[in-house]
């Protein structure tokens, strides 16, 4: 998965398939709450909020 950092740069990370499809779960609960397009970083934010 690559994720592009707040100074443009590109950065890749390796997660579990189990994690991406979380990952991309949360990402599409914000989307959906939003109704705008979210990024990874909001998907780890929503899924940190909702553990808590």
């Amino acid at each position: 998965m690559s994720i592009k950092t707040t100074e443009g740069k590109i950065m890749q990370i390796r997660v579990h398939e189990n994690t991406y499809r979380a990952l991309l779960d949360a990402k599409a609960k914000v989307e959906q709450e939003t109704g705008k397009p979210a990024s990874f970083d909001d998907a780890i934010h929503y899924i940190l909020e909702v553990e808590q």
